[in-house]
């Protein structure tokens, strides 16, 4: 799930498809600017994959990790985030015209609020944070590690900015998907 300003189709989104193309059915899609209708999105996602037969394991880079926490935690799905975004009424304002909108703004701080009040509740299912240990864009302890440190889950620090960009990067990322794949769920 992409970041902000990003795409389904994006050069990372290609990356990931050829990183685990042996293995998984890898599907990237184009988010909207709406969170309830990107929530919708992904939850169609996952449900359809769990009818499918197969057990689903979210990726979600920035703010797409926000949507891909909101939905692992409905459906008790693995996921790995990568540099999420689990503040966006403080991160989107580097974007311009992402919180324009005041009903937009309240949707993101319903989103927030939740991930924050609950965090603890939601230790069952598998998770891994990768945190970019240079990331000017979202502050790695205030967004991943503080979650993380409520809600038990593993933290993975890369030396990186706010993208993936390195090949040790990516295999980190292969490492914790694979990890989470083969680990059994209750």
């Amino acid at each position: 799930v992409h970041g902000c300003y990003s795409s389904g189709e994006s050069d990372t989104a290609n990356k990931v498809k050829e990183l685990f193309e042996d293995e998984f059915a890898v599907l990237c899609p184009t988010l909207t600017k709406n969170p309830q209708e990107n929530i919708k999105l992904l939850r169609k996602l996952v449900l359809d994959c769990v009818l499918s037969g197969r057990e689903p394991v979210l990726v979600g880079s920035s703010w797409g990790g926000l949507f891909a926490l909101i939905v692992a935690r409905l459906y008790s799905t693995r996921c790995v985030l990568i540099y999420p975004s689990l503040v966006p009424t403080e991160n989107l304002k580097k974007y311009p015209g992402a919180l324009d909108d005041g009903e937009t703004y309240k949707a993101y701080w319903k989103l927030q609020r939740s991930v924050w009040g609950d965090a603890q509740y939601y230790k069952h299912i598998p998770m891994c944070f990768l945190l970019g240990l240079e990331d000017s864009v979202v502050n790695p302890e205030e967004n991943g590690l503080l979650y993380c440190n409520k809600a038990g889950h593993r933290v993975v620090y890369l030396n990186e900015g706010h993208r993936l960009s390195s090949e040790s990067s990516f295999l980190a990322l292969r490492n914790e998907v694979l990890n989470l794949a083969n680990t059994v769920t209750q």
